[in-house]
């Protein structure tokens, strides 16, 4: 049982939790962009709707990641106005306002999972989850990790103290 528990506190789990996350997220994306597709064609639609949804779905994780929080947060807030209106077109059969009220939470949910998800990743990724190809690149990573870090704590200490 703690194998387990480990095991979903990893890295590990939580990166092939994002990538579930995400690809939830293209299915979404892709019956809007299929809705929109200019094209006659069935296969340019179909095409054109996995290629933009994986994209699409994909720039809120590797914004998170590369500490572009502004973009990741605009990326977000667009992928929540497409399950807004993949929500809202579904459950608009049921009762307009019954399902603009269920739409709203579910539409933020997989946008806002993935932007977080992504941050917990980022901040627990250490040189030790890192494949290297001998010991010296192994310390080399492991020096600047700890430089980093370093000037991290210094960061945070100068915005305490003003």
């Amino acid at each position: 049982m703690e194998k387990v528990i480990n095991y979903l506190k990893s890295n590990a789990f939580g990166v092939k939790l994002l990538i579930g996350t995400v690809i939830v997220q293209a299915f979404h994306s892709y019956f809007i962009f299929y809705l929109l597709s200019p094209y006659d064609s069935e296969y340019a639609k179909v095409i054109q709707s996995v290629f933009y949804s994986f994209v699409l779905s994909s720039a809120i994780l590797f914004y998170t990641l590369r500490n572009r929080k502004g973009i990741a947060l605009l990326f977000a807030v667009f992928e929540s106005g497409i399950n807004l209106y993949y929500f809202i077109y579904y459950l608009y059969k049921i009762d307009y306002l019954i399902g603009s009220i269920i739409a709203i939470p579910i539409a933020l949910m997989l946008p806002v999972t993935i932007y977080y998800y992504s941050e917990e990743i980022k901040s627990k990724t250490t040189p030790i989850d890192l494949k290297f190809k001998d010991k010296e690149e192994a310390k080399q990573v492991l020096e600047k990790y700890l430089e980093e870090e370093k000037t991290e704590e210094v960061k945070k200490n100068n915005k305490i103290n003003q």
